[in-house]
């Protein structure tokens, strides 16, 4: 079964499973904090994306 599988699964691939999700919700803080700061004006976002 599946279940079996992902229970015989390496330490090391538990730790990268929990970490990817925690790295995409840094991402999408980042990206909001960026968007922000644009919509402020304090950067401009063709100086930023060049």
């Amino acid at each position: 079964m599946l279940v079996s599988r992902l229970l015989s699964q390496p330490l090391w691939v538990w730790e990268r499973t929990i970490r990817y999700p925690q790295t995409i919700i840094k991402a999408l803080l980042y990206l909001t904090l960026i968007r922000s700061h644009i919509q402020k004006g304090y950067s401009r976002p063709r100086n930023f994306f060049a």
